[in-house]
C-alpha cells in the first residue's frame, strides 16, 4: 500500500480529491457544529464523548429525546458520516502531497506515507462511532458500558491520531517551506 501511494493517485486526481474533501468537510462540519451546539452545551458534549460513564451517556440522550430533538441528533450523526468522508479526502490528499514532497534520502521519507493511511483510519473510526451512535440513538435501551466505551474510546483515539497527523503536517510543511525558501535565495 505504501509503495502504491508513492505514484498513485496521480497529481491531478489527488488535487481533485482534495477539492472534493474541502467541499464536503468544511460546510458540513460548520453546519454540524452549529446544529450540535443548539442541542447540547459544551460541557454536555465533553461529558458525552469523554466521560466513559454509561449513566451520563443515557442521561444526555434521554434529555434530547424528552425535548423532542431526536431527529436533529440523528441528522448530526448522519451528516457527520459525510463530514468524515470529506475529512478523509482532504487530509489524505494533504498528507500525500507532503509525503511526495519529502526527499527520498531523508529520514522522514521512511514514515511519510504512513500519514495518508492514518488519515483514512481516523475517518473510519469516526464513521464507525457515528454508526454505533445512530444505532444507540434509535434504540436507547441498548446503551451499555460496551457501547459507551466504544464511542468514547473511539473519540479519544481519533483525537490522539488527529493530533499526530496535524503535528506531522505542520512540522513537515514548515521544514519543506524553509528548504524551498533557502533554495530560492
Amino acid at each position: 500500500m505504501i509503495n502504491y501511494l508513492k505514484n498513485k493517485p496521480n497529481r491531478k486526481l489527488n488535487r481533485l480529491i482534495l477539492i472534493i474533501g474541502i467541499a464536503l468537510f468544511c460546510p458540513i462540519y460548520y453546519f454540524n457544529y452549529h446544529l450540535i451546539s443548539s442541542l447540547l452545551t459544551q460541557n454536555q458534549v465533553n461529558e458525552l464523548y469523554t466521560s466513559f460513564e454509561t449513566d451520563i451517556f443515557r442521561g444526555i440522550i434521554a434529555s434530547i429525546i424528552q425535548r423532542g430533538q431526536l431527529n436533529d441528533l440523528l441528522n448530526v450523526y448522519l451528516l457527520n458520516i459525510l463530514s468524515a468522508c470529506g475529512f478523509m479526502f482532504m487530509f489524505f490528499s494533504i498528507t500525500l502531497i507532503i509525503a511526495r514532497s519529502v526527499n527520498p534520502k531523508s529520514k522522514f521519507y521512511q514514515v511519510a506515507f504512513l500519514f495518508p493511511i492514518l488519515s483514512i483510519l481516523i475517518a473510519v473510526l469516526d464513521i464507525s462511532a457515528s454508526l454505533v451512535f445512530l444505532i444507540v440513538i434509535r434504540n436507547p435501551s441498548i446503551i451499555s458500558d460496551l457501547t459507551t466505551f466504544f464511542i468514547n474510546g473511539n473519540y479519544v483515539l481519533r483525537i490522539l491520531l488527529l493530533s499526530i497527523v496535524a503535528f506531522w503536517v505542520v512540522l513537515l510543511g514548515a521544514i519543506l517551506l524553509i528548504k524551498k525558501t533557502h533554495k530560492m535565495n
